[in-house]
């Protein structure tokens, strides 16, 4: 026989065990998976299509134009989950909705339309359908319909122009995401607002100053003038007038043999050194064995200048 001891610390134990023990769940519900149906789909967008043109289905002679799509879309329907797509089958749930939509249809209409459907067991193409409902493309766009085509525009025109639509969109997301990441839009950018040609310099410059640290926005001395107005190259006198131009600046040329010697040049021509005055005419150099160390270091200075 247990002690009292030994009963005590098994439900000492047994207490425990129930406070760490996990709450049991209730069973969960198992999720249903619908299976997707076209017949479905299109049904609900002729509805829609119904509704914006004329509330309900109209009591007129062409009525049966969206009459009888409606009862391919119930055989599909039946067909989608496996069911028999007999007579019986498909007047119940047609009849139905036409108590909704065309409550001024007979029985007997009813079942005419009906074995039409089962008759011509087919189910319409987008583009098919599209032209029997008159349906254009730019009411297709603003219905969002998907399952039914159009009449100006076929298959292929839509889908180059929902690929076009697509690009656009993918170009403005990715513009957007860079402008968030601080990028400067390309419209922009140097390439397209090319500072370089309101400065008067050639591209290369503009990136060579930029590298060496200069400005962006200050143009060459020799396009400066007295009132520190940007006079660029090529403006008319007419639109320079009351405006003072610096003259461009030059770099300094070294000594020419010519100038050494006491020689100019008058358009391009050479004057011969008898038509100088002897005035101007400098003394003839002296020769390298009668100059000193200095004065040889000095003709070598003037000869590399020469």
């Amino acid at each position: 026989m247990p002690s009292a001891n030994s009963r005590f610390k098994r439900s000492q134990h047994d207490s425990v065990d129930s406070a760490h023990a996990k709450p049991v769940r209730p069973a969960q519900a198992k999720r249903r998976y619908h299976t997707y149906s076209r017949g479905g789909h299109r049904l609900r967008q002729i509805e829609l299509l119904i509704r914006d043109r004329h509330g309900k289905v109209p009591d007129t002679d062409d009525s049966e134009t969206y009459l009888l799509p409606v009862a391919r879309c119930v055989r599909k329907i039946l067909a989608d989950k496996g069911k028999p797509a007999t007579a019986d089958k498909v007047i119940a749930p047609f009849g139905y909705w036409c108590e909704r939509w065309a409550p001024h249809l007979s029985a007997d209409q009813i079942g005419d339309i009906v074995q039409q459907a089962l008759n011509e067991p087919y189910f319409d193409r987008d583009d098919v359908l599209g032209v029997a409902l008159r349906l254009s493309y730019a009411e297709r766009q603003r219905l969002q319909i998907t399952t039914i085509g159009s009449f100006d525009v076929d298959r292929r025109a839509r889908k180059r122009l929902n690929r076009d639509r697509k690009r656009e969109r993918d170009r403005l997301r990715a513009a957007e995401n860079r402008r968030a990441k601080g990028a400067t839009p390309r419209a922009e950018s140097l390439s397209r607002t090319k500072p370089w040609e309101q400065m008067g310099v050639s591209r290369r410059t503009y990136y060579r100053r930029m590298a060496n640290g200069g400005t962006s926005s200050s143009p060459h001395p020799s396009y400066i003038s007295a009132s520190d107005d940007v006079v660029p190259l090529g403006t008319t006198p007419a639109a320079c007038e009351g405006r003072e131009v610096a003259p461009a600046l030059r770099p300094k040329l070294r000594p020419t043999a010519y100038a050494l010697a006491g020689l100019s040049k008058v358009e391009g021509q050479k004057i011969p050194a008898k038509e100088v005055s002897k005035e101007t005419k400098p003394e003839a150099p002296p020769r390298l064995s009668e100059m000193t160390s200095g004065e040889r270091l000095d003709g070598r200075i003037v000869g590399e200048c020469a």
